[in-house]
């Protein structure tokens, strides 16, 4: 019987572990993102859309990177910026529950990104704004 009831307390315990990155950190995250000179600039956000920097968005998690397209306007060159995933450390905690971490690398809070991201913006010298 007590061995019954250890096997049953450790199910638990690890069910309660399962996820614990999607559960704890979620599957989207919030980012900052903000231009070296603070001055205004378009840009799209891979998962997000058309976006005035600096801005606070909120993007799905997961393995690939957040793209960022700075538009050409009268002042700023148009670019490209990528902030690449990192993998998230909570998710340690269910890689040694049953279920070896597989929800969270399916949900994609197995990573993260910087939580401010500084997007290099071009701006033509040309400019009278």
């Amino acid at each position: 019987m007590k061995r019954i009831v250890c096997i049953v307390a450790l199910s638990v315990i690890a069910l309660g572990f399962s996820g614990c990155a999607t559960v704890l950190t979620g599957t989207k995250q919030n980012v900052t993102l903000q231009t070296y000179d603070s001055k205004p600039a378009k840009a799209i956000v891979s998962g997000v859309g058309q976006v005035t920097l600096p801005s606070s968005v909120s993007v799905k998690k997961g393995s690939g990177s957040v793209q960022i397209s700075v538009l050409e306007d009268q002042c700023t060159n148009a670019s490209a910026f990528a902030n690449s995933a990192r993998f998230n450390p909570i998710t340690l905690i269910s890689i040694v529950s049953w279920d070896l971490g597989t929800t969270d690398f399916l949900t994609g809070a197995a990573w993260q990104y910087d939580d401010n991201i500084i997007v290099p913006v071009s701006r033509k010298s040309n400019c009278n704004s």
